[in-house]
């Protein structure tokens, strides 16, 4: 298994949202303003500070298909552990992310890249350009809105679920919220040709200690030919504060993007 394939894993595995039931804003009058709405997600999306989880995903691309389980422990705005195994709980690496550096651990290759999380490094590493805190809001579900949301409108209104849109860069970007949990659960993004760039699915919530979580998702990559789905058997919101600690051998040799 090669590096970028490694990365590939890691870092496609995007998230699910994270919710307490219905806001306290009344939210009873359809079709609902789109900055209240978009308001409101932003305000459950808060409320979740830690996130612990285990699971199974399988990937498919061009250059490797298979399964792993991992484990992942983010904290919010920008901290971020993902370890993978195979079979017989086999190493198959670590992946560290903060506001301050990135450490990819390759167990198999026995290689590490560390370095800036803003520098083309990181970049280079990972097949698809997110920052460090929209890695961690993605993989903990909350599928970020962009900084510039003037112009967001409603698309469309079919029971709890509201479409919205909004210009994205040169493109734009379609969120479908359940307006009972206010967590986004579909984003697509498009190109100005109307091409799409990722298209990202939460399904299955399950209550968690009062937090509506969901247990699987789909990220699709239609260009590159990438789709990774993630099963979550075990969630834990807001618990005691994780740990972050991880080793790297001694003798790990030093990568090069």
């Amino acid at each position: 298994m090669r590096l970028r394939s490694s990365v590939a894993i890691f870092l496609m595995a995007v998230a699910f949202s994270c919710a307490p039931r219905r806001s306290d804003v009344d939210l009873g009058v359809r079709p609902f303003p789109a900055p209240l709405l978009l308001d409101q997600v932003a305000k459950r999306n808060a409320t979740v500070r830690t996130f612990v989880g285990r699971g199974s995903l399988t990937f498919d691309s061009p250059e490797v298909a298979g399964s792993a389980f991992f484990r992942a422990v983010l904290k919010r705005p920008d901290s971020l552990l993902l370890r993978l195994q195979g079979p017989f709980g086999m190493d198959v690496g670590t992946f560290f992310l903060s506001h301050e550096r990135f450490v990819m651990y390759n167990a198999i290759e026995n290689v590490v890249h560390s370095g800036d999380p803003s520098s083309a490094a990181i970049r280079s590493l990972i097949p698809f350009d997110l920052g460090a805190e929209e890695l961690v809001s993605v993989f903990g579900g909350m599928f970020p809105f962009p900084r510039d949301t003037a112009g967001i409108r409603i698309a469309d209104v079919d029971g709890e679920i509201t479409h919205l849109t909004l210009s994205c860069g040169n493109g734009h970007c379609d969120y479908w919220v359940d307006t009972d949990r206010l967590a986004v659960t579909k984003l697509r993004r498009l190109n100005a040709a109307g091409e799409i760039l990722v298209e990202m699915e939460a399904r299955d919530f399950k209550e968690y200690d009062g937090v509506a979580l969901p247990r699987h998702l789909r990220l699709m990559f239609p260009g590159a030919l990438r789709t990774v789905s993630v099963y979550y058997t075990s969630l834990s919101p807001n618990g005691d504060p994780p740990s972050f600690a991880f080793t790297v051998p001694p003798g790990a040799r030093t990568g090069r993007p």
